[in-house]
């Protein structure tokens, strides 16, 4: 029984690294400000504005910029996602509830990001990436925790649904 427990986990965690791997972060924009009277370095100039150009206000947040965090966050849940199926393997499965865990953590940090999104195809492809790692957290439960077997196939859609919302970001974010 506890390699079927370890086996759901292993699925549902590969599930978000197979897409999140390949997930690189983008590189930081450039400020819209005029950049030719920024003063030459030898160094590459640092990510923030220089004082004369304004910081872009929220409603003004570029494809682009509205990217960077959320790249930078999966390449982060992607690291603590290994360390949780590194921990049911060490286990042999004894301890589902970290997966559980760290999918509804995963989904709170994508709502957060999504809720701080100005930009509203980031927002939308954020708000899915939450819904998909809500619904998996909760099936997972069932299938891992309550051991309610039935919840198999509903995983299994949720986990498709989710990995075509993460494709969706990439695709966006990588553009």
């Amino acid at each position: 029984m506890n390699r079927h427990i370890a086996t759901w986990a292993t699925v549902a965690i590969a599930a978000f690294s197979l897409t999140a791997c390949s997930a690189a972060p983008t590189a930081p924009v450039a400020p819209t400000g005029d950049v030719s009277s920024a003063p030459a370095t030898s160094a590459p100039a640092p990510v923030q504005s220089s004082p004369a150009a304004e910081e872009p206000t929220t409603s003004e947040q570029t494809l682009a910029e509205a990217c960077i965090e959320p790249n930078l966050k999966l390449l982060e849940a992607e690291a603590e996602l290994v360390k949780v199926q590194a921990e049911m393997a060490k286990s042999g499965g004894k301890d589902p509830k970290s997966s559980v865990k760290a999918l509804a953590a995963m989904a709170d940090v994508f709502g957060k990001l999504a809720e701080s999104s100005s930009n509203p195809e980031v927002k939308k492809a954020l708000t899915g990436m939450q819904k998909g790692y809500a619904k998996l957290s909760d099936l997972m439960n069932k299938l891992l925790v309550k051991k309610d077997y039935s919840a198999a196939a509903d995983a299994a859609k949720v986990m498709a649904e989710l990995q075509e919302a993460l494709q969706a970001f990439q695709k966006l974010c990588s553009a």
